[in-house]
């Protein structure tokens, strides 16, 4: 009897469920209970199964894609090109990271400090790794094209993320940046380096474009315009594009057609909004880390109640100002030049909402500078004293340059 009972308690449960469910159909469908046929009920129901299956199709195509190394998704060499891996010539080409036995100010107790060289020489073997998983170079007669393919890491949480977001923020107010192209939905732009003063010193051209949060393509290029375009223009976008965690629109196959002759104009149009965002987001961040530290201040008692409402309505009006520029519409940028430093970062405040703006540092050439310069997203090559008379420069296996004063010219191949 106790079975019986049992099985009419589920099916009664089961029945309640169901007209759960189509009570909140209906209302999604904006429809009442009764006029909300049964029809029109099975429809939810499958169309619901294949959004199911459809996400869980995506999901392995997405871990498929994770699976493989970035690079293996970058094109194949097109006609008349080939493609080889990251090696020591275009190291010497291009320059490679920063490397601390080979830093001209770094005193020699650091370089021999055991320690450090065994840091250094575990870091040399994880660099090595992401170049073989990450790069390829593309080479024909009179260009040298090296594209890099990176998995971003999440943005680290907590007090520590934010100051460690500050600092990249710092870091990137301090880099200038031109709009380069739109590449089927992605904006790509010329780095030109800590000041902008780096693409005075290299003899390559850096370009990077990123897809959301999580991908980064980056190309360092001794080319032609055209050529760089070319193998930009050969990515399958749609497939990066499927390896976020949630796809964006307007990407590959759904880009936006845009004019050729306005790509330009565009890509400098969305970099410079990008950057006002970005130092809004900076001043947005400095903020938080005042109102953080406010509010340790006041438990631990340094504040009266007094001096804690007028400190916060200070960050509050600050922010609420923050918020508005935000939304206000964007201020078109002229294209900067090598030599233009841009805006410089503000310096982090703690006990002031209204501080000013730290002055900017001077760019050197060694030290903690050489070291940010040698990101493979940014960085260049050691620039060579200037010389009255012309001289050729042997640049590894790709070619010879030539240097009159200051200024180089490279050929590359016959």
């Amino acid at each position: 009897m106790s079975k019986v009972f049992l099985g009419a308690f589920v099916a009664i449960a089961g029945i309640a469920v169901g007209a759960v469910d189509y009570v909140n159909q209906a209302r999604r469908a904006e429809s009442t209970s009764g006029a909300f046929g049964a029809t029109d009920y099975l429809k939810t129901i499958t169309g619901r199964f294949g959004d199911h299956q459809a996400a869980l199709a995506a999901e392995t195509e997405r871990n498929r894609l994770r699976g493989m190394d970035p690079r293996d998704h970058l094109p194949e060499a097109p006609e008349g090109w080939t493609r080889t891996d990251w090696d020591a010539g275009a190291e010497a080409l291009f320059g490679g990271r920063y490397d601390l036995q080979k830093d001209d100010f770094a005193p020699d107790e650091l370089k021999n400090d055991p320690m450090l060289k065994a840091l250094t020489s575990a870091g040399k073997a994880l660099v090595d790794a992401q170049d073989a998983s990450e790069v390829y170079v593309y080479q024909k007669p009179g260009a040298v094209i090296a594209m890099r393919l990176t998995r971003l890491s999440p943005e680290p949480g907590g007090f520590s993320g934010m100051a460690m977001q500050m600092a990249a923020n710092n870091i990137e107010a301090m880099s200038g940046k031109n709009g380069y192209a739109i590449v089927q939905g992605v904006t790509y732009r010329e780095e030109l380096g800590l000041f902008g003063a780096q693409a005075m010193e290299r003899d390559h051209m850096v370009v990077t474009g990123q897809i959301g949060k999580e991908l980064r393509i980056s190309v360092r290029a001794l080319a032609e315009d055209e050529d760089v375009l070319t193998l930009l223009n050969l990515i399958d976008y749609d497939r990066l594009n499927a390896m976020l965690s949630e796809p964006l629109p307007g990407i590959g196959s759904n880009a936006p057609v845009i004019a050729e002759e306005d790509q330009k104009a565009e890509a400098q149009r969305r970099v410079a909004e990008a950057s006002r965002q970005q130092r809004i987001r900076a001043r947005a961040a400095d903020i938080d880390l005042q109102m953080a530290a406010l509010e340790i201040n006041r438990r631990h008692g340094r504040l009266d109640d007094e001096q804690y409402e007028a400190a916060k309505a200070r960050l509050d009006a600050a922010s609420q100002a923050l918020r508005d520029e935000a939304a206000a519409p964007p201020v078109v940028v002229e294209e900067k030049k090598a030599e233009v430093e841009p805006e410089a970062p503000q310096e982090t405040q703690l006990a002031a909402a209204d501080a000013p703006a730290a002055e900017a540092p001077a760019a050197g050439g060694g030290g903690i500078m050489s070291m940010l310069s040698g990101l493979f997203g940014g960085g260049g090559s050691k620039a060579e004293a200037a010389r009255p008379a012309e001289v050729k420069v042997n640049r590894g296996a790709f070619g010879n340059c030539s240097e009159l004063g200051s200024a180089k010219r490279c050929t590359i191949g016959d």
